[in-house]
């Protein structure tokens, strides 16, 4: 079953409402010709998160480029001049967003953001955060802004194999705010997503 069979079922069902979250919409390009079309059908629809602006279906979203501009000045603050994007596939909204935001706090501080030795672009898994990690570090990033908290703690697992403690050697940074960061040693450092 896929997403639009869920939306026909909603339709043949008279529902008044369905709130999608990650949605196909957060795939880049496709688009919200499905939302609006059931709109037009006559039912409600709410999507949540990696929305691209404008967009023309009720949506709530957090702003996913100001947090990686958040996460890049703090590691900035903390005095660090070589800070890798390690983010999920680009096809996905949330990732590019990301990106964006972090190339822009990049630039912003005047900091290299060159793609092939500051960007890892990788599966959003904790495997895919210690591979991704690991080519950042392998390129010598102190510091490391993640796209999720799965992806940092890859990261972070990545710079231990290495040899590194965090944060002393190397800062990690992440992105959703789950419970699953505070137990970690010291607790994971991250941006927390309003979920609620």
């Amino acid at each position: 079953i896929n997403e639009q069979d869920y939306m026909d079922h909603f339709l043949n069902t008279n529902a008044a409402g369905v709130v999608v979250i990650n949605g196909r919409y957060a795939n880049d390009g496709v688009g919200y010709g499905a939302y609006e079309r059931a709109i037009a059908d006559g039912l409600g629809v709410v999507l949540v998160n990696a929305v691209q602006l404008p967009c023309p279906v009720p949506s709530v979203s957090v702003d996913i480029a100001a947090g990686a501009e958040l996460a890049v000045r703090h590691l900035v603050n903390l005095g660090h001049e070589r800070i890798g994007c390690l983010v999920g596939p680009r096809r996905y909204v949330g990732a590019v967003e990301f990106y964006r935001g972090w190339k822009r706090a990049m630039e912003d501080a005047g900091l290299p953001s060159n793609n092939d030795e500051s960007l890892s672009e990788t599966l959003f898994t904790l495997e895919g955060g210690q591979a991704g990690g690991a080519k950042l570090l392998e390129n010598r990033m102190t510091g490391i802004v993640a796209a999720s908290d799965f992806l940092a703690l890859g990261a972070i697992k990545a710079a231990r194999q290495w040899g590194a403690t965090v944060p002393a050697e190397v800062s990690v940074v992440g992105f959703d705010g789950t419970p699953l960061g505070s137990f970690t040693e010291p607790s994971l450092s991250t941006l927390r997503q309003p979920v609620d």
